[in-house]
């Protein structure tokens, strides 16, 4: 966090991703105000027989509480995980807020009542995710 400008009192993880310790979320962004808005972290691996397509699981809005959408897709394995030049080239990072999300679901008229499965490619608008990263 700190190597992309987030003090650690800014960006509360829960390390378990059980939604546990922060509410039905992943962690939390802190304001200056000191305001958490939840957020919501999805992993991914390369869909199977592609170079740059991720294909997460499980995309839950209801019953939750996240504000904020991260998608972590890895392209291989990084030699280390404490910085953010240990991880370069070997992941991609995706952003969505919880409006633009539930805008591409309505857009793609799909439920915001059971989780979604999306695959996302990024740098291209062909799913129904991919435009709103």
């Amino acid at each position: 966090a700190l190597d992309v400008g987030i003090s650690p009192q800014e960006l509360l993880l829960d390390c378990a991703q059980a939604g546990g310790l922060h509410g039905r979320g992943d962690g939390s962004l802190v304001g200056s105000d000191g305001h958490a808005e939840g957020i919501e972290i999805k992993g991914a691996g390369l869909k199977s027989g592609k170079k740059h397509t991720f294909a997460f699981k499980g995309i839950r809005v209801r019953g939750t509480n996240w504000k904020h959408l991260f998608l972590l897709g890895r392209q291989r394995e990084p030699e280390g995980w404490s910085s953010a030049r240990d991880v370069d080239g070997c992941i991609w990072l995706g952003y969505v807020g919880r409006d633009r999300y539930k805008q591409a679901l309505r857009e793609a008229e799909r439920s915001t009542q059971v989780p979604q499965d999306a695959t996302v490619t990024p740098g291209s608008s062909g799913s129904w995710l991919g435009s709103a990263v």
